[in-house]
């Protein structure tokens, strides 16, 4: 990571944990429930443990690969269509354990009947996802033919049933009559332009269902992704807009009447602000 962005991060860490809030400092009944279950120690369970013995083990992995990388992938990983050590590609492009946790959660509070996820790479975040709701299907898209068939191997080793695997570029594979349901949750990750991020969306938000839920991953990649997100703030179709630093969570919830958007983060990280003084 170049030293530029180390400093944007670190910038962006100071003032992200300066404005965020805590389970104690939420009013909405809706986000305080949502919260509790994003940071609840429960998320410590077999299902994510075994993700996470699985990514662990791929990350040991000295298998060399050729990736083909349709979108903009990791600040690390330049190297598109040439040699790359698999270890070191799932470390850099997988999604975190605590992270990974988070969507698993998410997708528990919220019970999604159908998923749509942008970008499968080594299935780490799929894995997250699918069993977060084992009685849902999620349909995860990738366009590179060696990680489309790792995943596969992937799944089937953590025992997944409910993941299907569209191969293609995002736009070409979005119009594959696999995909003719309507997804209540959509999990956008491989393409880290700000452009095709805000094109993902609108080409996904006529298919949404009553509930629409959507996770951005890396909204802090760089200022283009940040500068997305905070467009997204202002963005109607939307009544909640959650940053977690990393995720950026949009949703719509005709429950709510009020419009939210607030920095998130779990209440041991911040225990000095118990909200008795708002």
């Amino acid at each position: 990571m170049k030293a530029r962005n180390r400093v944007f991060l670190a910038k962006e860490a100071l003032k992200f944990y300066k404005n965020a809030k805590t389970v104690h400092q939420i009013d909405s009944p809706f986000i305080f429930r949502l919260a509790n279950k994003l940071f609840s120690d429960e998320n410590l369970n077999p299902k994510t443990l075994s993700i996470e013995k699985l990514r662990k083990e791929l990350i040991h992995s000295n298998q060399t690969f050729n990736r083909t990388d349709f979108g903009k992938g990791s600040s690390i990983m330049k190297n598109s269509n040439k040699i790359n050590l698999l270890g070191t590609f799932v470390k850099n492009s997988s999604i975190s354990p605590f992270y990974g946790r988070l969507i698993h959660q998410l997708v528990a509070f919220i019970r999604p009947q159908t998923m749509l996820e942008f970008g499968t790479a080594a299935g780490i975040s799929t894995a997250y996802l699918a069993s977060g709701n084992p009685d849902s299907a999620i349909y995860t898209l990738e366009g590179d033919p060696f990680l489309v068939n790792l995943a596969k191997q992937n799944f089937k080793a953590l025992g997944l049933e409910n993941v299907l695997i569209v191969e293609g570029e995002f736009e070409t594979a979005l119009a594959s009559p696999e995909l003719n349901k309507s997804p209540e949750l959509v999990y956008i990750d491989g393409n880290h332009h700000a452009e095709a991020v805000i094109k993902y969306i609108e080409m996904i938000k006529p298919t949404l269902s009553n509930l629409k839920v959507v996770i951005i991953d890396d909204i802090r990649w760089s200022s283009e992704m940040l500068g997305a997100w905070n467009s997204l703030l202002h963005d109607s179709t939307w009544n909640v807009r959650l940053d977690l630093f990393r995720l950026g969570i949009l949703i719509y919830n005709t429950d709510i009447k009020s419009d939210f958007s607030l920095p998130l983060i779990s209440k041991k990280l911040k225990p000095f602000h118990l909200g008795l003084f708002r």
